[in-house]
């Protein structure tokens, strides 16, 4: 893990799930350590599990995009520049495409896809600048098929990937590395806290944990995927290999995905 060695890391949507099992790890390195999300007690609890890195606290609500320019500028006074921004912060749905109001569709997209790009977009300058830098996009394996109930999530990690993959062909000659990780199913809160279709929490568990990875293993590839500078990483069981499935025998996916419904 020598490649977090005197870096400065901002990491978001890190109080709780995969982010704050990143937070826990990172926080073992020797590393200047910027911590986002919206609850700021959680990021407490969370970093005071860090106990090598240099730690700073930001929190914002990643969905208030004119509140980015302020909240960059505040992340670059602690040490100066970013050399890896990991976009984690993210929200589920567990409501019918039809059925999902605009306001709720509106915010998913706002903190899966536009949250991510607006802080991309103000932080790559500099990064560009130095010819150096690392960003790290935690999407998820739906960002390359679907599943019911999840369509606007599953637009954003789509999108994630196109504008994301598109970005590195445009600046990959330019010493900026890109990594897409996607995992499958990790033991978090983040089918409790899916927004249904009016907006509400799910809170209900998704599948059982012991079916799961936990977000402490998932993390350790995420770290392993990173240090590599791996261009896209698949993480979890069987149901990695959906994307080849949907690929190769695309009607079958359908029928199969149907059922679910």
């Amino acid at each position: 893990m020598a490649y977090f060695d005197d870096k400065t890391i901002w990491l978001t949507g890190a109080s709780s799930g995969i982010g704050a099992a990143l937070a826990r790890a990172l926080g073992e390195q020797r590393c200047r350590l910027i911590l986002s999300a919206r609850r700021a007690a959680l990021l407490e609890q969370v970093a005071a599990g860090c106990q090598m890195a240099d730690v700073r606290l930001l929190p914002f609500d990643l969905a208030d995009h004119t509140a980015t320019a302020a909240i960059v500028s505040e992340a670059l006074a602690y040490w100066g520049d970013i050399d890896l921004l990991i976009h984690n912060a993210g929200v589920g749905q567990r409501g019918g495409a039809v059925e999902t109001r605009l306001e709720v569709a509106k915010y998913i997209m706002d903190v899966n896809f536009f949250g991510p790009v607006v802080l991309t977009q103000s932080v790559l300058p500099r990064m560009i600048e130095r010819g150096k830098g690392h960003i790290v996009v935690i999407s998820s394996v739906l960002g390359r098929f679907h599943l019911p109930r999840r369509s606007f999530y599953v637009a954003a990690k789509h999108a994630l990937h196109g504008y994301f993959d598109t970005l590195r062909a445009e600046i990959g000659s330019r010493g900026i590395d890109i990594t897409i990780i996607c995992p499958g199913w990790v033991a978090t809160d983040i089918a409790a806290n899916a927004l249904q279709a009016d907006g509400r929490p799910y809170g209900k568990s998704g599948r059982p944990a012991e079916k799961q990875m936990s977000a402490e293993k998932c993390a350790r590839h995420i770290l392993a995927a990173i240090c590599r500078r791996r261009r896209e990483v698949y993480i979890g069981g069987f149901e990695v290999y959906g994307r080849w499935v949907k690929l190769l025998w695309p009607t079958f996916f359908d029928r199969l995905v149907t059922r679910m419904a």
